[in-house]
């Protein structure tokens, strides 16, 4: 079944990629194999979060992810005053401790930028 194609979004109006909260959410559904949030037997899923995002997750070691909204091919958006920059993604790197059942951050996109971030990534599915 072919998938729908989604609608174009607003010049300069950002889709409204998911918050860290969320990202927590979907690395905890992801990690749990909750419904919608997991392929079975793979280290990673792709879900829909809105008509303009996807969302993927990927297991990079045990208990490290990587969690990446990003627009479907072809589609480019922009955050609001700075339209002249375009905006390809929002991802997190976390940790999930066993123990304490707790997440960290360790490292977004936002705060260390996209050149670091995919070298922190590269590094960690390196092992």
């Amino acid at each position: 079944m072919a998938k729908a194609a989604r609608p174009p979004f607003p010049d300069q109006k950002a889709p409204g990629f998911p918050s860290y909260d969320q990202a927590l959410v979907f690395a905890e559904r992801f990690r749990t194999s909750g419904e919608g949030a997991h392929h079975e037997g793979k280290r990673w899923a792709i879900a829909q979060w809105t008509d303009h995002l996807n969302v993927l997750a990927i297991q990079l070691q045990t208990n490290i992810y990587a969690i990446v909204a990003y627009p479907p091919a072809g589609q480019v958006i922009t955050e609001g005053k700075t339209a002249e920059v375009p905006v390809y993604y929002r991802g997190w790197l976390l940790q999930h401790d066993i123990r304490s059942q707790k997440w960290s951050l360790l490292a977004g996109s936002l705060e260390v930028g996209k050149g670091e971030f995919g070298r922190r990534w590269s590094e960690l599915q390196a092992g």
